[in-house]
């Protein structure tokens, strides 16, 4: 993050001692668990094209033909500010309703 966030100082990340593995940890969750990702398009601190490949890695990684994994790009997402986005609470209703239904849909089908 550090040659992403101050691109002069990324000579220096040798000096971090904070590793966030993400890309390899995502992969971890299990194929059936839903994830969601909400990003920030103007994130200063977690640029949206890193939630991205998050995102890609997590439906190429996932076994589960059904698993719901669901990507939302905010358009004026700062942050710490996304979640006050006019469609955030929108979006991640329409999230959990899906996975609800899609549960309760197995339960019916047992």
């Amino acid at each position: 993050m550090l040659p992403v966030l101050m691109p002069a100082l990324g000579k220096f990340k040798f000096l971090v001692k904070d590793k966030w593995r993400s890309e390899a940890n995502v992969t971890k969750i299990p194929a059936t668990t839903p994830l969601v990702f909400l990003s920030g398009a103007l994130d200063e601190i977690v640029p949206p094209e890193h939630m991205r490949q998050l995102y890609e890695i997590s439906t190429s990684s996932s076994s589960a033909p059904d698993a719901k994994r669901t990507f939302v790009l905010f358009e004026n997402g700062h942050h710490n500010d996304t979640w006050t986005q006019p469609t955030y609470r929108k979006a991640l209703r329409e999230f959990v309703d899906a996975v609800v239904i899609s549960y309760r849909e197995k339960l019916n089908h047992s």
